[in-house]
């Protein structure tokens, strides 16, 4: 009677350890799959966010306008694939994390495929496109940063575009001041160039993010999934490649 009694209690012990071990398991895994809430370009405090810390933007704009002339497009462009590149953050792309070297990468191969680069023709076209996320799973691009908070690709690369014009204006402005009377521009006109964008317009375009929406697709041949498949193959060699049927 007793052997019998005490197999009875080793048995609803071993069942109360298996079933508790097996509710933590779960709730370990509903608080793995909970997920993390995705920000646009301002941070908690309201603060606009960038790639890296405020200081280092002038640096990398400077290291860029030494190379090309930053006036134009397609050098604005190369500057802000330049700037996810120096970042040093992990991006998110359909569910799986990657560096900042091979997400810039990934947004040169992206701009350069037949059915993207005749949609680009300014570098906010770039941005609104080319950064804005995937056209066949709808997940846009994210960026962790260093707080570990994750933020839209895309937002950010607004806020990057939107500092670098400002500060391209500051400088014209200050090389026009020693140019001749005849050729400055007049300070009505300069004080319309720099005037700042209002606070109340920012937070109401990243506090109220608009649903992703698919941009038009030419050929579904090319798009993320196609991206890395042939890894011994540079990116210029990609460019070239005919497209698989």
């Amino acid at each position: 009677m007793v052997f019998i009694h005490f197999s009875k209690q080793l048995k609803q012990d071993i069942w109360l350890w298996v079933s508790t071990g097996l509710l933590g398991v779960f709730l370990l895994g509903m608080s793995g799959c909970q997920s993390v809430p995705l920000m646009g370009g301002v941070g908690a405090q309201g603060e606009l966010i960038y790639l890296t810390p405020i200081r280092d933007i002038p640096k990398h704009i400077q290291e860029c306008a030494e190379l090309q002339d930053l006036s134009n497009e397609e050098s604005k462009i190369n500057y802000l694939i330049y700037r996810v590149q120096k970042s040093a953050l992990p991006f998110t792309r359909n569910g799986s994390t990657y560096s900042s070297e091979n997400a810039a990468q990934f947004l040169r191969w992206k701009l350069n495929r037949p059915n993207w680069r005749p949609l680009v023709r300014s570098a906010r076209e770039f941005v609104i496109i080319i950064t804005r996320g995937s056209s066949k799973s709808g997940l846009p691009y994210e960026v962790k940063l260093p707080d570990r908070t994750h933020h839209e690709l895309k937002a950010i690369m607004i806020n990057e575009l939107d500092f670098l014009e400002e500060y391209l204006k500051t400088r014209e402005a200050g090389s026009a001041a020693h140019l001749p009377v005849s050729s400055k521009k007049t300070e009505e006109e300069s004080a319309q160039n720099l005037q700042p964008v209002p606070e109340s317009d920012i937070h109401r375009r990243h506090s109220e993010p608009q649903p992703f929406r698919r941009p038009f697709v030419a050929s579904p041949r090319f798009d993320d999934d196609d991206y890395g498949q042939t890894s011994s193959v540079s990116p210029a060699q990609q460019n070239r490649q005919q497209p698989r049927t």
